[in-house]
């Protein structure tokens, strides 16, 4: 396996696929991490397009920056690492995070998506501080314990999100919750809590919300204008 170090940062090669991912850190941690959107070997143009399995694990960094071009960052891959902030420049790509690859960041405070995103089992489970995700990128299911745990400022649902599993939000906290294209999934007793103990809000039109219907089933957002009521 031929290997590349860049900026205290480890990579695998993939020399059939021209492609790189991220291996490892050195035992040299630097306190930000910026990944380029490719490594120039010999003359050879290596594409990076993933974050390897416990890469950052435990590592002692501080705000990481991904290129447009990483579409997987896999399991555990940041887990219980003391990152900060988490930025990925706006992609046209879809991103899919594996299970538990942020779990555990005690320290992280702010995620950034822009672009179409998948999360897996308990992504950002216990992830406790995080104020701020751009979760209207978001789509797909929500799986049990991706944001167990964790104490968010604010949380966008849109149409892109189709179903939450019974424990996604298990022992979260969300203060204002928004919704946007009139989303519809199913409810449950969890989420039902989850939506009475925040403030809700829409993003269309600058109106407010009229209603939840709850038919035993689907949980409904009406968009009108109006005051918010449980039915």
């Amino acid at each position: 396996m031929a290997q590349y170090i860049l900026n205290h940062v480890v990579y695998k090669l993939n020399q059939k696929k021209k492609t790189a991912s991220v291996l490892k850190l050195e035992t040299d941690y630097p306190s930000d991490i910026n990944i380029p959107g490719f490594v120039k070997i010999d003359g050879i143009v290596y594409i990076v397009n993933k974050i390897e399995d416990h890469a950052f694990q435990y590592a002692n960094i501080d705000n990481v920056f991904i290129p447009a071009g990483i579409t997987l960052i896999e399991e555990a891959a940041f887990y219980a690492s003391k990152i900060k902030k988490l930025y990925r420049y706006p992609s046209v790509y879809k991103l899919t995070i594996k299970n538990g690859a942020f779990a555990d960041c005690g320290f992280l405070k702010s995620v950034t998506l822009n672009g179409v995103t998948e999360l897996y089992h308990g992504a950002f489970s216990e992830a406790r501080d995080i104020q701020e995700i751009d979760s209207i990128h978001i789509e797909g299911t929500l799986p049990d314990y991706v944001f167990s745990g964790v104490n968010l400022k604010e949380f966008t649902f849109s149409d892109r999100i189709f179903k939450i599993k019974k424990e996604a939000f298990l022992n979260a906290s969300l203060e204002n919750i928004y919704f946007v294209d009139t989303p519809q999934f199913d409810l449950t007793d969890e989420l039902l809590n989850l939506f009475k103990n925040a403030t809700l809000h829409t993003r269309n039109n600058n109106s407010t919300i009229k209603d939840l219907a709850y038919d035993g089933y689907n949980v409904v957002v009406d968009l009108r204008e109006g005051s918010f009521q449980y039915t």
